[in-house]
């Protein structure tokens, strides 16, 4: 009996309340449907037939999202969600974690940075810096590094981005983070073609 009612209850959808109201429902947890959660904020939201576009006008801010697609942006600066916008039959959802880090302020700023750029290895970064941060009011940084395996700088692994989530929680009280893609990810067919099974990390 226990085993059924687990059952049932996964598949009752889930309530999105917003100031107390019922806005929408969801059938997963971590995904929130765009037109109603946005316009339960007051915003307008317009959908692109040709290029499968959403604009979102929020205030004095603007969103952009393609279905399918991890492309954004806001108030017109590129940004990357960690996964993609989709539309499910004549309605379109994004990840709770998207929403938050497309729409919350951000108290840090993140910059692209190449190691050994010009080098045989290079490996793409990023740098997550606490807005307050300059050379007049240096901070503390940490480097995140990965256990085994061929992993990206985010530490992506199915739907979490747990070194994304770590940057971003210290970065917002002022230590700043780098973290990378791993050389095994980047490089990792000439690893093997140059090390062999040698090379195991």
């Amino acid at each position: 009996m226990r085993r059924f009612i687990k059952r049932a209850i996964a598949l009752l959808p889930i309530l999105i309340l917003m100031a107390g109201s019922a806005i929408a429902a969801a059938q997963e947890p971590e995904l929130i449907p765009i037109r109603a959660t946005f316009e339960a904020m007051g915003a307008e939201v317009e959908w692109g037939v040709e290029d499968r576009r959403i604009t979102i006008v929020l205030a004095d801010n603007i969103f952009v999202l393609f279905a399918d697609s991890q492309r954004a942006y806001v108030n017109n600066e590129a940004i990357t969600l960690h996964n993609n916008v989709f539309i499910d039959v004549d309605r379109s959802f994004m990840h709770l974690a998207d929403f938050e880090y497309m729409t919350m302020p951000q108290a840090f700023f993140s910059e692209e940075v190449i190691i050994g750029e010009g080098g045989r290895w290079p490996l793409g970064g990023t740098l997550t810096m606490p807005v307050e941060a300059s050379a007049e009011n240096p901070v503390p940084v940490v480097l995140l590094v990965h256990g085994s395996g061929p992993l990206d700088r985010n530490l992506t692994i199915g739907v979490n981005h747990a070194f994304h989530d770590i940057a971003a929680y210290l970065s917002s009280n002022g230590i700043a983070v780098f973290r990378y893609d791993k050389r095994t990810l980047v490089h990792g067919a000439e690893l093997e073609e140059e090390y062999g099974t040698s090379f195991t990390v």
